[in-house]
């Protein structure tokens, strides 16, 4: 069973690679763009829930070995990030960001008609404006009041789906530096009703056209 098994992984494999490596895929590739996004953050404080926004931006695809369609991604994104608190003392923080992701892919499929494009990596943004809505009349710009931190960084995993020149993205953001500094709202209670220990997580959908 398990010698079956591996011969069907390894004959997958061989197909996938073989296809892949003997379509003529160009060595750079830029994409356009955009789409929505729903955010939320884990926190040692309130549970969050959900905030619906908006992304866009370029990334260009970078041939990194000649034998394989093996590619660096990069470029740069504007991302919409937050969360909700709900329950007690009711607020919206949402947080704008500047993004820089660094992914590597792997393109399967033909050039110009269909390709599946798993890819991984990881990403830093830097805080653009952010604010916190609490009690519909108190407004908090959380990164000029410094009380979350504008630099954030994290992993990335997604995959893209291609036809022809048009590209369908899903991508999940996991944030791994804690980007709390105080809570504006309940101070020095913070560990007991706060974001302490916050972090953003992200899931982006989206459409772009490659170039």
């Amino acid at each position: 069973m398990r010698k079956a098994l591996g011969f069907i992984l390894t004959l997958v494999m061989s197909i996938c690679f073989g296809f892949a490596q003997n379509n003529d895929v160009p060595h750079n590739i830029l994409t356009v763009r955009c789409g929505g996004s729903t955010s939320t953050a884990t926190s040692f404080g309130v549970p969050s829930s959900h905030l619906g926004g908006f992304w866009l931006g370029l990334t260009d695809h970078i041939s990194i070995y000649h034998k394989q369609p093996v590619y660096l991604e990069t470029g740069i994104l504007f991302v919409q990030k937050g969360y909700k608190i709900s329950g007690y003392k009711d607020s919206k923080t949402k947080l704008n960001y500047f993004e820089i992701p660094v992914m590597v892919n792997y393109r399967i499929g033909k050039y110009g008609h269909f390709e599946v494009i798993p890819t991984v990596g990881g990403y830093v943004s830097v805080g653009a404006s952010g604010k916190l809505t609490y009690e519909e009349d108190k407004n908090y710009n959380v990164f000029k009041e410094e009380s979350l931190d504008r630099l954030d960084c994290g992993l990335r995993i997604g995959s893209d789906i291609v036809f022809g020149i048009v590209s369908l993205s899903f991508t999940y953001d996991l944030g791994l530096r804690k980007i709390d500094n105080f809570d504006p709202i309940f101070g020095e209670k913070e560990t007991l009703l706060g974001y302490k220990e916050l972090k953003n997580k992200s899931l982006l959908f989206g459409i772009g056209f490659n170039f």
